[in-house]
């Protein structure tokens, strides 16, 4: 929960922040006129209605490609959710996104979303059911090589673990 409370603070400060630098200053004597940033901010996004719906995921090299067309972009912020709740939460889909967000020629801003990591323990998103005879407790699945199907076992705070660890080293 802590992390959860320092990611959204982490998220506001930078919003107050870029905003502040971007909107800041009125050009006043001894001051240098500020001009405006655009900031490309989507989420929700690439979504599917089911595993194999990967019509957006497809896609999203175009739509890095018309973000990056613009001059006046100059920062990337995705707000959450890069797969549905109908979709598994897997290790490799998240790397598959960071790999195409690579492309990105600004820099990128990125919250998790709900589907990211709260809800990986779903029954939608390949993970359990509670066991509701014992509170806490979720029945993962298992594919039949007995390996989770769910990234982390859809255990929440696992899902939040440091990146760095996660994702394959871009260079």
């Amino acid at each position: 929960m802590k992390k959860a409370v320092l990611a959204a603070a982490l998220v506001a400060v930078i919003a107050l922040l870029v905003s502040v630098a971007a909107f800041g200053g009125s050009g006043s004597a001894g001051r240098k006129a500020k001009t405006a940033e655009t900031i490309a901010v989507y989420g929700d996004s690439p979504y599917g209605t089911a595993d194999n719906d990967t019509a957006q995921f497809d896609a999203t090299a175009a739509f890095v490609g018309t973000i990056n067309s613009d001059p006046d972009v100059s920062l990337v912020m995705h707000i959450g959710d890069i797969h549905s709740g109908k979709q598994k939460c897997t290790q490799a889909y998240d790397q598959a996104i960071y790999q195409k967000w690579l492309a990105f020629d600004d820099s990128l801003v990125y919250t998790p979303g709900d589907n990211e990591w709260t809800d990986c323990h779903k029954t939608g998103e390949g993970g359990g059911v509670w066991n509701t005879p014992t509170a806490g407790i979720i029945n993962f699945k298992y594919d039949s090589p007995g390996v989770l199907t769910d990234f982390a076992g859809g255990n929440p705070p696992a899902n939040l673990s440091d990146p760095v660890d996660l994702l394959p080293d871009p260079g």
